[in-house]
Parts: C-alpha cells; sequence; structure tokens
C-alpha cells in the first residue's frame, strides 16, 4: 500500500474504532454484537479506500462509436489509469475530452508523440514515424490499411511539444488525427490511458496493443 493510502486508512481505521468502541460502551454490546461491528467497521474501511481508488487513480469510461473497431465496440465499458504525468508512447489507448463529440470523450491510439514525423502512404497502407515504417500486427487485423481518404492535413506532419497524433483501429471510418476535425491531441485533454475490457464480459480482458 502506498504510503498516501496507508495513512488515510489508519486515519478512516482509528475514526471508525473509537465510534464504534463509544457506542459499544454506551449500550453494554456483549461479544457477538462487537464481532458484528467490527465486520461493519473492516467493510467501512474498505468501501472509503475503494471510492477514494475509482475517484482519484481509476476510472470507468463508455466507449462510444465503431472507430476502435474490433478491438473496442460500442458501450464496451473500459478501466482507465488517471493519475499522474502521463509517459505517453505508441500503442496506448487513450481517452480524450474533444469538442466534437459535443464534450463525450472520444478514444483512440496514440501513433506518436511531440518530436516525431508521421507520413502515411495510402498506396501502401502504411504509417511510417521519422522514415521508418512501423508495424501495427499487435492491434489491427491484417486487411487493415491506413489512408489518406477523406483526410485534409498536410503530411508528413511533425507532432508539436505538448501533442499526440492518434488513429482508431478502425481506419476506414475513424474520425482522427488525420483531420483538422480533431488534429493532434492536447495531452492536457487527455482523461486517461484505457487498460482493460470490463463489460460485457464476453469481451473482458486487456485491449489489444496495450502494454
Amino acid at each position: 500500500m502506498c504510503p498516501f493510502f496507508a495513512i488515510f486508512y489508519e486515519m478512516i481505521r482509528g475514526i471508525c474504532m473509537r465510534k464504534c468502541r463509544n457506542f459499544r460502551k454506551r449500550v453494554g454490546f456483549h461479544d457477538r454484537a462487537q464481532s458484528l461491528y467490527e465486520w461493519v467497521e473492516a467493510i467501512y474501511i474498505a468501501f472509503i479506500i475503494f471510492a477514494v481508488v475509482f475517484s482519484f487513480l481509476l476510472r470507468i469510461v463508455n466507449v462510444r462509436g465503431t472507430s476502435m473497431q474490433p478491438n473496442l465496440r460500442s458501450n464496451d465499458k473500459v478501466l482507465l489509469t488517471v493519475l499522474g504525468n502521463f509517459n505517453f508512447k505508441r500503442g496506448d489507448v487513450i481517452v480524450v475530452e474533444h469538442a466534437t463529440r459535443n464534450g463525450a470523450p472520444i478514444v483512440k491510439r496514440v501513433i506518436a508523440v511531440a518530436g516525431q514525423t508521421v507520413n502515411i502512404d495510402s498506396a501502401k497502407g502504411t504509417i511510417s514515424i521519422n522514415g521508418s515504417v512501423i508495424d501495427e500486427k499487435a492491434y489491427l487485423l491484417q486487411n487493415v490499411h491506413t489512408t489518406l481518404q477523406n483526410a485534409n492535413i498536410k503530411f508528413p506532419v511533425t507532432v508539436p511539444a505538448g501533442k499526440l497524433f492518434v488513429l482508431g483501429d478502425n481506419r476506414s471510418v475513424s474520425l482522427d488525427s488525420r483531420s483538422s476535425a480533431v488534429g493532434m491531441i492536447d495531452t492536457k485533454k487527455v482523461i486517461g490511458k484505457a487498460k482493460l475490457i470490463l463489460f460485457p464480459f464476453s469481451h473482458f480482458g486487456k485491449i489489444k496493443g496495450e502494454t
């Protein structure tokens, strides 16, 4: 347990124990009732810690749309890590606050980070980063090709500081950094990294390409 949660746990536990002892003294509970209140105390502490973890460390987000299929489907519930300064890398699946969805978060995959130059070869369906074609077999189906269809960004393009170049896994339908409607993603707008599909249970598991 990290120092913050250890301190928080002991603080909550101390308060609960004092409350329970005072209450037992007032009403004269016997041993069975005392045991029951110890269980209540433990459950209460666990609930508080669980609530704090989900408030500050984790978050559950609902996926909307088809831009990340087949890896993420519409209405999938995904678990995010949301704490700290993210060290973004290619392959990360991120959830972003973006105006194109009326404030609703969008889900995309990081392809390039600040300082990297991206180029897309529509004829071959490949992406190059700093002149080298990248391997996306870990998360893309074999028949998926990346093109500039419906794109209005001029390539090659270099990712500015504080920005990310992102694409959806469903390249033929995804609205992403190939279009000025989305453009480069400001890292300050990133809500968190998606790590795990929680629901539906038939789709439960780690997201492809996530490390």
